[in-house]
């Protein structure tokens, strides 16, 4: 739609000999700021008044850059849009908002060129960055942070572009245009309703809705009259008027709904929320949006206020927006997300226990993780754990536990990403080197030496017992395979695939904001419990594939017997110092639950 809208406006005024670039950047501002700014602010209060220090710190960071329209840049690299973690940010949705913008800034100026030199340079300049957009959406496409891309988004605005340029040329034939409506109605009810969340987005997928949309924007002028009284019915054109501040306020209201609850929402809960997004969207629109466009005009390169009271509100509100709120924001942001507001006995407790945990954690690592001079020539039974900061963490519980095990075990650590077992294919890709943001051969020379020391180092050889323990998530499953392969190599061990272990939320913010009680134990356990279960599947799976072992540590966590996530001890101490990694207390305390997973190990 908006690449259908903005190239119409830009061809008529060209056309006219009466486009101004400024005019027109000042007629989208006036379109899309009061409404965004308002929402923009008012979720800032809300997330300080709400939030964690950890979240409100990541929001605050969030909100200055959708400030700039550049909410898309700052998720770039963080989870996928429909992961658990996007329900935990207000502003995830202005990412379209922030693509929108900054097609803004290239359009105006590419179909200048386009119409300079339109014989041939500028259509063929227009064929090469949409060829560019999708292709380059298909190459990224095994990246999550291609989704907020905008280089990957272009195609879909020129397709709309391209609807307007053969608008002008209508179908007479109701037949015709009739069928072009249903195909384009069809593509985009196949994406409704067949397009998954694990399927890679954009990449071509997207020219489906965007071909759907782009034929019912072609083929409605000339539909049959049914159907063109079904687009024009009050109730659909009511809802496309409030369509815009509906699109703004929807996804605030349900992170803050479940920030508050941090539950499934419910039916009936769902329900209200719709009705509580269409209230907010029509206030805004009736008190905002339209007084707004009637009372300033835009004229040239100016605005043109119809009351001196509304100039007065629009400098003060400009001075609140662009200069009071980027301060706070700033502020927040670089001061632990404003601590203060959850200071009490209780969250300074768990602040110091997480400080020096971290201390303790590290130095009674580097004073055991010692190898082993002596392995061979005893009884003991020497076991490798291989991986990120999750084998190290292992090491510490099982470490701390070693009377649990009659001290019959050597442990020794070594740190092998699991990105070292990248698969050639995407190890080679010009994606893969972008997306990482390092050389290829760096990233491979660096792992082969990794992996050729390990191959040599004699312990590894003779280990009886290989852990593989890494940090696993859906993003990073494709590596699976050729890391169960690579340590299959060893043919004296028996190798055991350590689960994944992460929480769908921080439990210290839950701790923080809520204290040490039961709620919050269920509420982790019920909150992400469909991923967890789906997560583990496809590694049990694959241990199953390779014949190897598999422990699933989540569930001595998070236990069906009682639908809890063990995330503090009786006394209130933090088991977690994060949604991933255990306290330095956190691992005695789970590492005395792991006797299974060295039983029957041969």
């Amino acid at each position: 739609m908006s690449g259908f809208l903005i190239t119409g406006i830009i061809t008529k005024n060209v056309h006219n000999k009466s486009f101004n670039i400024v005019e027109f950047y000042l007629r989208r501002a006036r379109r899309l700021l009061p409404s965004y700014l308002i929402v923009l602010f008012g979720s800032f209060l809300l997330a300080a008044i709400y939030f964690s220090p950890l979240h409100f710190e990541r929001f605050s960071e969030a909100s200055l850059y959708a400030l700039v329209f550049a909410s898309n840049i700052f998720y770039i690299g963080e989870v996928g849009y429909f992961d658990l973690g996007a329900q935990l940010k207000p502003l995830l949705h202005t990412w379209s908002l922030g693509v929108e913008w900054q097609f803004y800034l290239i359009w105006p100026i590419t179909l200048f060129f386009f119409f300079k030199f339109k014989k041939f340079i500028g259509p063929l300049f227009l064929v090469l960055i949409f060829l560019s957009s999708i292709l380059g959406a298909v190459a990224f496409d095994t990246s999550l942070s291609s989704y907020y891309v905008p280089v990957f988004r272009f195609y879909e605005f020129m397709i709309g572009a391209l609807a307007y340029a053969v608008s002008r040329k209508t179908i007479e034939d109701t037949l015709i245009n009739t069928t072009l409506l249903v195909f384009g109605l069809g593509l985009i009810l196949v994406s409704v309703f067949f397009f998954k969340t694990t399927m890679p987005f954009p990449s071509g997928y997207g020219l489906l809705p965007s071909v759907g949309a782009a034929l019912v924007i072609h083929s409605c002028p000339k539909c049959p009259p049914i159907v063109r009284k079904m687009f024009e019915n009050k109730v659909i054109v009511s809802i496309g008027t409030i369509s815009y501040p509906l699109y703004l306020v929807h996804w605030p209201v349900l992170v803050f709904f479940q920030y508050a609850t941090f539950s499934p929402v419910s039916p009936l809960e769902k329900t209200v929320l719709i009705s509580a997004s269409f209230v907010m969207a029509f206030i805004l629109s009736k008190f905002v949006d339209i007084p707004i466009r009637n009372q300033i005009k835009v004229v040239g390169s100016r605005l043109q206020f119809n009351q001196f009271r509304l100039k007065l509100i629009t400098i003060l509100g400009s001075f609140v927006f662009f200069a009071v709120f980027p301060a706070l924001a700033y502020s927040a942001s670089y001061t632990n997300g404003w601590g203060w507001r959850f200071s009490s006995t209780y969250s300074d407790r768990i602040k110091r226990q997480l400080e020096d945990g971290a201390l303790a954690n590290e130095a009674f690592f580097e004073t055991h993780n010692k190898l082993p001079v002596d392995a061979e020539s005893s009884n003991k039974k020497s076991v490798l754990i291989v991986g990120d900061s999750h084998s190290k963490d292992l090491f510490n519980a099982l470490s701390q536990n070693r009377d649990l095990f009659q001290n019959d075990y050597v442990f020794y650590t070594f740190n092998l990403s699991i990105h070292c077992h990248m698969p050639e294919s995407v190890r080679q890709s010009l994606a893969s080197r972008l997306v990482h943001g390092i050389t290829t051969s760096t990233i491979s020379e660096s792992c082969k030496a990794q992996k050729v020391e390990l191959l040599n180092l004699k312990y590894a050889q003779e280990a009886d017992i290989i852990i593989v323990a890494s940090r696993w998530h859906s993003s990073n499953l494709e590596y699976l395979d050729p890391t169960v392969k690579f340590f299959k190599a060893f043919p004296n061990a028996d190798i055991i695939l350590w689960g994944a272990l992460e929480l769908p939320i921080d439990p210290v913010t839950l701790l923080t904001t809520k204290g040490p009680t039961q709620k919050v134990a269920r509420m982790l356990y019920n909150l992400g419990q469909e991923e967890r279960i789906r997560l583990n599947e496809t590694l049990s799976n694959a241990a199953r594939r390779w014949d190897i072992r598999y422990y699933d540590v989540l569930s001595t966590i998070c236990r069906d017997t009682v639908k809890e996530c063990m995330v503090f001890d009786s006394s209130g101490t933090a088991l977690f110092m994060d949604d991933n990694h255990w306290t330095f207390e956190g691992q005695k305390y789970f590492g005395s639950t792991l006797s299974p997973l060295l039983e029957n190990v041969n």
